[in-house]
């Protein structure tokens, strides 16, 4: 088992990380927006069916009026733990949450160039909830060198380049602890994940020049 993390910047991602890794690991799981399910129905209900967890992030305005659906996300999370921990499967989340664009770079005044920035929590919940049955964490990087990016460009066959590079990292027990409640665990492991959201900007710089 492994847990793939990925930068996220079109629907090409899901396609480019199927043709890499869909033959050297186990199945891969995504974890998706819950409103994928109604956008492309087909998909949607074909990865709803394979167990893929949906994830629905409300809005303040909707957990002011349903303060109970807080952790609606990390019950659906404990859903999927509990289901796939025995079963041989590569847990795929795009930790930035949504595809990053310049305007939602500035909207949440990232910190980094290429990236939006990363969920800590719950990547953090899935590493404690499935256990030592996870081995590694797979941290992926796709650059689409000096392009321009869009699902119509890649089927038109404009897009001619697209760099793939990953590297394999231990889940150590400082990587496994209580996100909500310890605070010394949340900001060692946010430091962590940050660090490593800045070596992965530095590396999109780099394949870019």
């Amino acid at each position: 088992k492994y847990f793939l993390i990925c930068n996220h910047q079109s629907w090409i991602d899901i396609l480019v990380l199927h043709k890499v890794f869909g033959e050297r690991v186990s199945m891969l799981v995504f974890f998706l927006k819950k409103i994928l399910f109604w956008a492309i129905p087909m998909a949607g209900w074909a990865c709803w069916a394979l167990g893929y967890p949906f994830m629905q992030r409300p809005t303040k305005s909707y957990l002011k009026k349903y303060p109970e659906k807080k952790n609606s996300d990390l019950e659906a999370i404990h859903h999927f733990c509990k289901k796939f921990k025995e079963d041989p499967v590569t847990v795929i989340s795009f930790l930035e949450a949504t595809r990053f664009t310049p305007e939602k770079k500035q909207h949440q005044h990232s910190p980094y160039k290429h990236l939006l920035k990363p969920k800590a929590n719950s990547f953090a919940f899935v590493l404690s909830a499935m256990g030592e049955s996870l081995q590694d964490i797979i941290n992926v990087t796709i650059i689409y060198p000096k392009q321009g990016i869009s699902f119509w460009s890649f089927i038109c066959g404009k897009i001619d380049k697209v760099i793939v590079r990953y590297e394999v990292i231990p889940i150590t027990p400082e990587l496994r602890g209580d996100y909500a409640k310890n605070r010394d665990f949340r900001l060692s492991f946010q430091k962590w994940l940050n660090e490593l959201w800045q070596q992965k900007d530095q590396l999109i710089e780099e394949s870019n020049e």
